[in-house]
């Protein structure tokens, strides 16, 4: 490899810790009686007195010796229906319940941590009801124009902007926007929404949660100090809200962390993912998901920093929780898999840093499809291993599957794209494909310079790139030059 070359980034995934937590929002839940737990309890319970009515009939009309049978086996039905009441209220640890639609996907490729999350309109219009079901595809450009259709549909009414409903349509046109890396129209999207929220002293969990949206639009764009500033006003409101030991109130620290992760701030970043970590272990279990999300970050922290004994250990910690909550063919199993690999490859162990990609491949392509972004990562992950083993054509054939898929389902002006052009252009770069190499740089930085402007890091790496094989194509003019001298 070229040591001017710069494979890797332009993007947040490639060739790094996935699961680096980022500032992506979620709804924080509030506790209410008529939730789905409760519901759950009203159905096992209406079950229960149905079978109490059959055996009490039967009992009617058997013999005495069989009347006791009867009874016994209505005690073991009451039986069944306490444990199973036990066991909905203990999932979770409480009745709470989402604000948001069943059929929500995950958007964001860093699966553990907050996701951007729809508050659904308490009366969904036709058009609404459309456009999450192209959400639910993935198509992301049809699901934004029905959203558009339903917000326009909704300022026609009296209330126009300033209506509740109006606000949550804006917060998921902002979600869209956001997938779609117009992060400009998207934080324009929040800021509508947020107006209408800052009023409602009742909707305070709702308020946090377009607060971390906004955070998350600015990490993107690169604006950092806002970014933390959202970041901390949500902190703020579920602390006073929840309380400083709450678990949303320890995601919030590990979105905080985040921030400063990306700013390279990381003993503060290290801060932070400890913080959250000694509140999920008070209050959850050492062992479930949520601290494996800390365990990510800690040891994002670490990769960065360098120290990848200490960040493996950090990647395997998490790997093993999430094995035995949730199995090895689960989503957030194969992120511990592709971070495992992640630090093999830092470390230059490539063999297994391949089998860690191969495997969460594996898993994304059976749970998540062919076509999941999620998939194009593992993809890109399998050929950045055969690029530093000089195996060009393979490495050339992954980046390729990977751009497919995110040409196809993020579009062709989204940062990951940029991240596959930046890819393949290397991998012609340094076969000696110069103009090859060039044409895709320049694709590379026309996307970065839209989304993130000219200063961000990202684009500063394609524009470094662009100007060594520039260098590299006039010394190949100047060989041919000289040749030609020498020949006559």
């Amino acid at each position: 490899m070229d040591e001017h070359q710069q494979l890797l980034p332009p993007n947040k995934n490639d060739g790094k810790l996935q699961d680096q937590p980022l500032i992506e929002p979620e709804v924080m839940p509030k506790r209410v009686w008529w939730s789905p737990k409760a519901k759950k309890v009203v159905k096992w319970g209406g079950v229960t007195l149905v079978i109490f009515g059959v055996i009490r009939w039967l009992s009617e009309w058997l013999p005495k010796k069989k009347k006791a049978i009867s009874w016994g086996g209505l005690a073991l039905v009451i039986f069944g229906f306490i444990c199973r009441v036990i066991s909905v209220i203990n999932d979770g640890g409480g009745i709470y319940y989402r604000h948001f639609s069943k059929s929500e996907k995950r958007l964001s490729i860093y699966s553990q941590t907050f996701t951007p999350q729809h508050i659904r309109p308490d009366r969904p219009t036709h058009h609404y009801k459309v456009a999450e079901k192209y959400y639910e595809q993935q198509r992301y450009p049809e699901a934004l124009k029905y959203y558009q259709l339903a917000l326009d549909e909704q300022l026609k009414t009296e209330a126009g902007f300033a209506h509740l409903d109006a606000a949550k349509i804006q917060n998921s046109l902002g979600i869209m926007y956001y997938v779609l890396a117009e992060y400009d129209k998207a934080i324009e999207c929040y800021t509508h929404a947020l107006v209408v929220y800052e009023d409602l002293p009742d909707k305070k969990t709702e308020l946090a949660c377009i607060y971390h949206s906004i955070a998350a639009a600015y990490s993107e764009y690169g604006d950092y100090p806002q970014a933390l500033e959202g970041a901390k006003k949500a902190l703020a409101i579920q602390e006073k809200v929840l309380g400083k030991e709450h678990p949303y109130t320890a995601m919030s620290s590990i979105n905080i962390a985040a921030v400063y992760l990306k700013q390279n701030d990381y003993p503060k970043a290290l801060e932070w993912f400890k913080k959250a970590l000694v509140i999920q272990e008070k209050v959850l279990d050492k062992e479930h998901t949520d601290t494996a999300i800390s365990y990510n970050g800690i040891a994002a922290v670490y990769h960065a920093q360098g120290d990848y004994p200490k960040a493996l250990e950090g990647v395997e910690k998490a790997l093993a929780i999430q094995e035995k909550a949730q199995g090895k063919k689960h989503p957030d199993t194969a992120t511990s898999y592709n971070n495992i690999a992640a630090v093999c490859y830092a470390q230059g162990d490539y063999p297994k840093a391949l089998e860690g990609f191969e495997m969460a491949l594996a898993i994304r392509e059976k749970v998540l499809g062919k076509e999941h972004p999620d998939t194009a990562t593992s993809y890109n992950g399998i050929a950045t291993v055969c690029y530093a083993q000089g195996d060009y054509p393979k490495a050339l054939e992954g980046f390729e599957k990977a751009l497919a898929i995110r040409e196809k389902v993020q579009g062709k002006e989204h940062p990951d794209t940029a991240t596959s052009y930046n890819n393949i252009a290397a991998v012609y770069s340094v076969q000696g494909d110069y103009p090859k190499a060039l044409e895709l740089y320049e694709k590379a930085l026309a996307v970065c310079e839209k989304v993130f402007g000219k200063e961000h890091p990202d684009t500063k790496n394609v524009v470094e790139n662009i100007q060594n094989v520039r260098e590299e194509l006039e010394a190949a003019g100047r060989s041919s030059q000289s040749e030609i001298k020498n020949v006559e």
